[in-house]
Parts: C-alpha cells; sequence; structure tokens
C-alpha cells in the first residue's frame, strides 16, 4: 500500500512538470502515433529470432528489469533483489553480484547497470550517488563518486552520462572515468517537481546523447550541450489528458492518475541505423523509421512473436536485440505441434530443453534487420 502511495505522490509531481509549456517543443517533428491500430501481424521484416536461451537459475531471478549482452555473456538486473546475475549463452549461471552494505565494494541501492568491451561491470546506486566498478568476474575494482540520478551509460571510452529525472538543476551530468565532472546539460523545460522514478533514459547513437523524460512525449538530443527536441510522439486518445494536467485539487488528482490508462513515459528508447525503438510504460513496442517517419506498433502480432516479443526489446550498438519471456509462456510454446514448431529454425536449434521452473525466465536474442 505504502509503494502505492509513492508512486502515485510521484506521478502527480511528475505531471506539474509535463503540464509546463516550452517553446522548445515547437522546433521538434510531430509524429502520430496510433497503439489501438491493428499493428503488425508479422515482425519478421524488422527482427530476426536468432536463438532461445533458458536461463538456468532455479528460481533464483525474481524479475528482469534490464538485460544486456556483451561476448557472448548475458546479463540480468534484477531489483527485486538487488542482484545482478550473469549467465553464459547456453543459460548457465556464471555469478552473481549481490553486495548490498556500506563497506568497500557494496552498495545500497542497484538501480542501473552497464558492461564495457572488457567485461567490467559498472553498477549505479542513487541511494550514494557513485557508481561502482567490478572486474569481470565481479571482483570489486574501484568505486566513482559522481551525483544524483536515476541511470547512467558508458559513452566513449572515457565519458559516463548520469542521467538525472530527480530534483536538481542538470538532466544530464557527464563525468571522465576519475569522476571528473566535464559538463552539465539543463533541462529542457522547467526543472520537474518529483523524487525518483524509472520512466525516461538516455542514450548515445552516431556520436550524439539522446534522451527522454518521464510525462514527456519529446525526444531530445544534445547539440552544443544543449538538449534540443527532435521528435514529438502525439499519442492521441493515449496522451495525458487537459484535465489531468490542470488539475489543482490533489485528491481528485489522485483519483483521475490512478484512473488513467494512456500513456506516462517512453522507455527502452535506442537507435539502429534509420530505426528508433521505444516502449512505452505498459510495454507497447514501437519501431519508427526516421526516414519515413512510419511506426510500426508490436500488437495483435502473430504466433510465436505474440509471445517472444511481448516484452519490449533492449536495442544494442551492434543492432543485436534481446528480450525476455517466462518460462511458463515458453512452456506453452513449446507444446505446440512439432510440425509448428519445425517451420522456426530457433526452435529446432533448441536440442534437449532444460527443466526450467515456472518462475524461471528465457532469454530470446535476435537481430534487427
Amino acid at each position: 500500500m505504502v509503494k502505492k502511495l509513492i508512486y502515485i505522490a510521484l506521478f502527480c509531481s511528475c505531471l506539474l512538470w509535463a503540464g509546463c509549456s516550452s517553446s522548445s517543443q515547437t522546433d521538434s517533428i510531430t509524429v502520430k502515433v496510433d497503439l489501438d491500430v491493428e499493428g503488425c501481424d508479422s515482425v519478421e521484416h524488422l527482427l530476426s529470432v536468432s536463438c532461445l536461451v533458458p536461463l538456468q537459475a532455479d528460481g533464483m531471478v525474481s524479475s528482469v528489469d534490464k538485460v544486456c549482452m556483451m561476448d557472448s555473456l548475458i546479463y540480468v538486473l534484477d531489483q527485486k533483489q538487488m542482484a545482478l546475475f550473469t549467465f553464459d549463452k547456453e543459460g548457465h549461471l556464471r555469478h552473481t553480484l549481490k553486495k548490498l552494505g556500506r563497506a568497500s565494494g557494496e552498495y545500497l541501492s542497484l538501480d542501473d547497470f552497464t558492461v564495457d568491451e572488457q567485461g567490467n561491470i559498472y553498477l549505479f546506486d542513487s541511494s550514494t550517488q557513485r557508481i561502482t566498478c567490478y572486474d569481470a568476474e565481479g571482483h570489486y575494482h574501484h568505486k566513482i563518486e559522481v551525483c544524483a540520478g536515476t541511470g547512467f551509460i558508458l559513452c566513449g571510452t572515457d565519458s559516463l552520462v548520469v542521467y538525472n529525472n530527480i530534483l536538481g538543476e542538470c538532466n544530464l551530468t557527464i563525468f571522465n572515468k576519475a569522476g571528473n565532472k566535464r559538463k552539465e546539460i539543463p533541462y529542457p523545460k522547467e526543472i520537474p517537481h518529483m523524487l525518483i522514478s524509472n520512466g525516461g533514459g538516455v542514450f548515445a547513437s552516431g556520436g550524439r546523447l539522446f534522451f527522454t523524460n518521464p510525462f514527456d512525449y519529446v525526444l531530445y538530443a544534445v547539440d552544443e550541450d544543449e538538449a534540443r527536441p527532435v521528435y514529438n510522439f502525439d499519442f492521441g486518445s493515449q496522451n495525458l489528458t487537459e484535465d489531468i494536467l490542470k488539475e489543482k485539487d490533489r485528491r481528485q488528482l489522485v483519483r483521475k492518475t490512478i484512473a488513467f490508462e494512456g500513456v506516462r513515459f517512453l522507455k527502452n528508447v535506442a537507435m539502429y541505423r534509420n530505426l528508433l525503438f521505444f516502449a512505452t510504460d505498459k510495454d507497447v513496442q514501437c519501431v519508427m523509421d526516421t526516414n519515413t517517419l512510419n511506426v510500426s506498433v508490436f500488437n495483435h502480432m502473430e504466433m510465436p512473436y505474440a509471445v517472444l516479443l511481448g516484452k519490449p526489446v533492449t536495442v544494442c550498438p551492434d543492432g543485436t536485440f534481446l528480450t525476455f519471456v517466462t518460462a511458463a509462456n515458453m512452456e506453452s510454446l513449446l507444446s505446440m505441434p512439432e510440425n509448428y514448431l519445425e517451420k522456426y529454425p530457433f526452435f529446432q536449434a533448441l536440442g534437449d530443453v532444460p527443466h526450467l521452473d515456472s518462475e524461471d525466465y528465457w532469454i530470446v536474442i535476435g537481430q534487427v534487420q
């Protein structure tokens, strides 16, 4: 109950930001997105599934909040347990990072992570405003003092970009790996009066930084140390309504936000070549062709993609994508007739499927077309 009230308060404060007027949006390209459209029956022209990996964790993973892959290793962030699990490409558990505490090499919260090309692991702790670094085997190496934020990325060989959507003056703060502050990117709108939220995020593409903020449908790019709007997504009837944005009575605002079923924020935003990937907070996956501005909405998909791509995809810089499926849902797929499964190479390549706990997960890996 307390958690629900915190989320409601968070949402209400975020709405105050979303309602702020700003001339920055007038320069962006408005893209209309119809989430109720029948969508694409087939997604094979956009995404090609290459393999399915059963995570053999014996029920240890309680949630998949972020997943990435580096050098054939799969990393799974479980924020419920504040742990990071590392699996090989066959799904065997390699090691677990779960070091809660205040001692050297420990953390109080696990809000984000990334892995560099050498396999070093970086964990972001918003409670201490610190990034803790470990080697590829999970051994503590050093810490980097940064700033308040909700997530971060590595950018280039020597830059850390901390994304912030809490009270403060900067939306993005760029540090070198020694923790020295290089520059700050201010909010493109008035400073939001809100607490930490998991909405929004930052990514790099083509040498530029891009980011989104919660309760704001604009994708921003950083040019000349300033956030500039690129695309403003219009979800029509799914947009935040004026009666919510203008509501002054707190009790009425809480009631309306609980009942609201539209789009609150965008997540899992990434770009590969001319394709921009994003998902809504309701896990509806969308892909926009930046050349034509056409948006494909992943709903009403045919089987087996309705199950395999039912969760938002994470797109890597090399075009590899990852998502996840529960073991229970995968079991229902694998029980389908053999003559159906043999049409798909990724099912044929499975071989002997290990027994998984119903609460375990499968990782879906593929390539953007």
